[in-house]
């Protein structure tokens, strides 16, 4: 992006109500014009990308220090600014707080920039050698307290399924190459799901039609769909929070379990502790099926 691109094209602020909210001193800040501000974001990603040596096409973090972090990217989903602007709003839930959210609308795509609070701690990923079986299973059910408050937070849309911004669910882990179309309810949910798996419908039906026929008439909760040791913060031992909110959005009871369990194969036994003891109930008949109709979705035939 040249200088005189970034000084064309709309630049949006779809959040306008974080003024409203936000702390004194982002206040002020978000009171500058957006081109400004944009302005001041894409120097520092410029200042990156002169020291970087490696390719990274989706969204990008850096740590600016104070307490605060940049996230920008040609890629990024509005999910993830609305549910974290949801989250605060709604809940006591331990997320990064959403300071900015504009997006410049370039010929090339729409490039958006997240200014965000920083999560103390490490990754789970990184730190469960060292924890010792209380402090996971402390974590467990400080995750689990977490999900049970989260999954409250009302929907302000006039579909029951969808994003945390009302549109189509990212679902990496249902299928990375589809997203889920928002729909009205649980039942046309299911219907959709129905059509995904018509190719092999005599071998999906025995393991859907259950499902369908116990969660139809349930109404959808809020889920951070991404639920993986990657996006689990440990500070000295303890839960400090939940990152990466562009999954989330209000899907079925059943979604945290069977987007949480789809990274087993790479998780390890502390992850596996800490979800048992998070999400409580199971739904391993419900996982099965829509997993296999995932793989449907990526060309890969189900087992029978």
């Amino acid at each position: 992006m040249t200088f005189g691109m970034l000084m064309s094209g709309p630049v949006t602020f779809p959040l306008p109500q974080l003024r409203q909210t936000a702390p004194f001193l982002a206040k002020l800040w978000l009171s500058l014009p957006h081109r400004l501000r944009l302005g001041v974001y894409y120097v520092y990603r410029r200042f990156w990308r002169r020291r970087s040596t490696k390719a990274n096409f989706g969204p990008r973090a850096f740590n600016l220090g104070l307490g605060l972090y940049l996230k920008c990217s040609l890629m990024m989903r509005s999910a993830e600014p609305h549910a974290m602007w949801l989250v605060q709003q709604h809940t006591n839930v331990t997320s990064p707080k959403l300071l900015d959210y504009i997006v410049h609308h370039t010929p090339y795509g729409d490039y958006s920039y997240i200014l965000m609070t920083a999560i103390p701690g490490e990754m789970l990923c990184d730190v469960a050698d060292t924890l010792t079986t209380e402090e996971v299973n402390d974590i467990g059910i400080s995750l689990r307290r977490q999900i049970e408050e989260f999954r409250s937070i009302p929907n302000p849309y006039s579909t029951e399924i969808c994003s945390a911004a009302g549109g189509e669910t990212y679902a990496p882990h249902f299928c990375d190459a589809v997203e889920i179309p928002a729909m009205q309810n649980m039942a046309a949910f299911h219907q959709w799901i129905r059509k995904m798996a018509r190719r092999y419908w005599p071998q999906m039906q025995p393991k859907l039609e259950p499902t369908f026929a116990k969660f139809d008439n349930t109404k959808p909760v809020f889920s951070h769909g991404d639920i993986a040791d990657h996006n689990i913060m440990i500070h000295k031992g303890k839960f400090s929070g939940l990152i990466d909110w562009e999954t989330a959005g209000w899907m079925p009871v059943y979604w945290e379990y069977t987007c949480s369990l789809e990274t087993q194969w790479r998780s390890s036994a502390v992850f596996m502790r800490i979800i048992g003891l998070a999400l409580p109930d199971k739904y391993p008949e419900e996982k099965d099926g829509i997993s296999h109709t995932g793989m449907i979705l990526m060309g890969i035939p189900p087992k029978v």
